[in-house]
């Protein structure tokens, strides 16, 4: 009988361990696949060698965390509409981005705000 290749074997643990990682974790709602997950990746680390195994567990995990991917993306804009009025916020509290920018404005005329002042 032939041997499997290594690679195949190695590509068929992450994908049935991601597999299950997706359907269990995060957004899933199947829970005891999250028990069987890491079985394909632990039973490729008794053949093979720790790069090996240790590359396949972060490409099963990463495989598996996908399912938050829709999550994040209506997600995202709040999180990054937060983080621009934290740093503006932070900015205006300290002055010591005030005096560059003020000296950016002088050296630079296209730096100058355009419309009524206010």
């Amino acid at each position: 009988m032939p041997r499997t290749p290594a690679w195949l074997a190695t590509a068929a643990a992450v994908v049935i361990s991601g597999g299950a990682y997706y359907i269990s974790t995060g957004l899933g709602e199947f829970w005891p696949a999250a028990w069987i997950a890491p079985i394909p990746v632990l039973v490729l680390a008794f053949g093979s060698t720790r790069r090996t195994a240790a590359v396949a567990a972060i490409a099963a995990h990463f495989l598996g965390s996908l399912n938050l991917l829709a999550h994040f993306a209506r997600l995202l804009p709040v999180v990054i509409v937060g983080l621009m009025v934290a740093s503006r916020r932070a900015r205006g509290l300290s002055g010591k981005w005030q005096r560059p920018l003020k000296r950016a404005r002088m050296a630079d005329p296209a730096m100058t705000p355009v419309g009524p002042p206010g």
